[in-house]
């Protein structure tokens, strides 16, 4: 009596392949952004902190130079934006792209895969400065030996300020997301998404979803963390 169905095509019942395919939807959009975002985020943020330290004659491991390189990186990684629209209306509205490739969407769409790139900044900016003046932060308060620090004490650090920047940075994301998931023919601006929010939601709704993306977000951004500060410790010290 009761029969699942694939969301979308209400006359398709769930399979094993089609129950992988929806786990796994758009995960080639996901794989481009999430590797060119990480490159960015980790190798970028350490290049420019290192340069901005020696300019400014400061020591690379102060918390506000750390945090605001973030903000820096965060900003830029809104060049990545068109990557993570396509990612997220695979998985939600993945009619508004279907038969189409990456090429012919670009092409056509150009920088209506921009939309929401203001809301992204909001995000990344104070994101992104969370994340590395949490870690920083972590790091100079419960440790002495902060050039050098253990696997543990680097997952540690890591985990607060992944947390403190999911925390942060969660309300712009759904403004952001809501944005990216509609069709390349409809637009409703953010100001009007975030009212539309406040009124039926509350402000609770701004934080929808939290759980979920601490549970699955953060050992990511932890592992990616972690690894990226031991290659580069072991790279600068060799």
């Amino acid at each position: 009596k009761n029969k699942i169905f694939l969301q979308g095509n209400l006359n398709k019942k769930m399979t094993p392949n089609n129950i992988i395919n929806s786990l796994y939807r758009g995960y080639s959009y996901a794989s481009l952004y999430k590797i060119s975002q990480r490159i960015c985020k980790f190798g970028g943020h350490s290049v420019i902190n290192d340069f901005i330290s020696k300019k400014l004659n400061m020591n690379t491991n102060d918390t506000l130079i750390n945090a605001s390189t973030g903000a820096l990186i965060g900003f830029c990684e809104v060049g990545l934006l068109p990557l993570d629209a396509l990612k997220i209306k695979k998985q939600t509205n993945p009619k508004s792209i279907q038969n189409r490739n990456i090429f012919n969407i670009i092409q056509k769409e150009k920088f209506k895969l921009y939309r929401g790139a203001g809301w992204a900044a909001i995000r990344n900016v104070p994101g992104s400065f969370s994340l590395f003046g949490g870690y920083t932060l972590c790091k100079n308060m419960f440790y002495k030996n902060v050039d050098n620090l253990s696997w543990m004490e680097t997952f540690h650090c890591s985990g607060i300020g992944s947390i403190s920047s999911l925390i942060i940075s969660s309300p712009f994301d759904i403004i952001k997301t809501r944005i990216q998931r509609e069709s390349f023919y409809e637009r409703t601006p953010g100001r009007i998404i975030l009212r539309n929010l406040l009124i039926n939601e509350g402000y609770k709704g701004l934080y929808k979803g939290l759980t979920p993306k601490l549970l699955t977000i953060t050992p990511k951004l932890v592992f990616s963390m972690t690894i990226s500060k031991k290659l580069i410790n072991y790279f600068q010290n060799n």
